[in-house]
């Protein structure tokens, strides 16, 4: 389940920042639409490449599919390779959250809804 909960981080997180993106009615729809294609296409990329590599027994008998593959294609380098992704991507996530998170306090202390020390930046 916490795999889930980093998955969809940014779209929540875009939400407490709204107000400070430049022409918002524009770039708002922008950005979910390109961030959702990319998305879409990387997923179907992926596996498509897992399919090439593991059997669908391989793929349904691991815990860690993309580990396989790495594995498969390039070893234990493939491995570390995979893991070091997935610590920096929730490294990002972590990272989103704490600052945007913080941003919300600061909107709502320069709009004059919490306190007003909050509001310089």
């Amino acid at each position: 389940m916490v795999v889930c909960i980093f998955a969809y981080n940014g779209w929540f997180v875009v939400g407490m920042v709204g107000a400070e993106i430049t022409h918002p009615q524009r770039n708002l729809p922008r950005a979910i639409i390109l961030g959702v294609g990319i998305v879409i296409v990387l997923y179907f990329l992926i596996n498509i490449g897992f399919l090439t590599t593991l059997t669908i027994e391989e793929i349904a008998g691991s815990k860690r599919v993309a580990e396989s593959a790495a594995t498969r294609t390039m070893g234990t380098i493939g491995s570390t390779f995979v893991t070091l992704t997935i610590l920096a991507s929730t490294f990002g996530a972590a990272n989103s959250t704490i600052m945007t998170g913080a941003r919300v306090y600061f909107a709502q202390a320069r709009d004059g809804l919490f306190l007003r020390p909050f509001a310089h930046g």
